[in-house]
């Protein structure tokens, strides 16, 4: 729950939360709860904390896997999504796919990640271009280290399959 950085709007939501524990039984935990303040003095910081009596949480935290952090995003935040990929791609690797199922892997399993993360965040350029050298790495090698190079230029493997294309999803539009 959000409220505006005063101590008149934070006793309005304690009472909202004191109300609705009254009226269903159920409580906050405070052991699993935290406060995050942005741009308050420590005053008014240390007055709502103890209002609240939760403990003090600091950015970034991470929610269904997402980090949710107050400033643009960089490498260094997105570094659990671009390890799953590498996890995920190592583990199809090694299972000796062709062609058409490591495509098949692309665009059904891998690509969903990235779409759950652009659906609640602006991914960086740099971390895009990354999953996509990935990608395309793991679609025309059959074994990690192969020297074989792509087949299709990549801007022609992102056009849909009607238009000769291999209908893997471009990241970065």
């Amino acid at each position: 729950m959000l409220c505006h950085g005063s101590l008149s709007s934070a006793l309005v939501l304690k009472v909202a939360l004191d109300e609705f524990s009254l009226l269903s039984g159920l409580h906050a935990n405070h052991a699993k709860s935290n406060i995050f303040t942005s741009g308050l003095s420590s005053t008014i910081s240390h007055q709502l904390i103890n209002l609240f009596s939760y403990t003090v949480g600091s950015l970034p935290i991470h929610y269904l896997g997402i980090p949710i952090i107050s400033s643009r995003l960089c490498l260094r935040d997105c570094s659990p999504l671009v390890d799953k990929n590498s996890g995920r791609l190592t583990s199809w690797l090694s299972r000796g796919l062709s062609y058409v199922g490591r495509l098949q892997v692309i665009v059904s399993v891998l690509t969903s990640l990235q779409v759950f993360w652009a659906s609640y965040l602006f991914l960086p350029k740099k971390v895009l271009k990354i999953i996509k050298q990935k990608f395309r790495s793991f679609l025309w090698k059959r074994i990690e280290g192969d020297s074989k190079g792509a087949k299709i230029c990549s801007s022609d493997i992102c056009l849909p399959k009607k238009k000769g294309g291999l209908g893997i999803k471009d990241l970065s539009s």
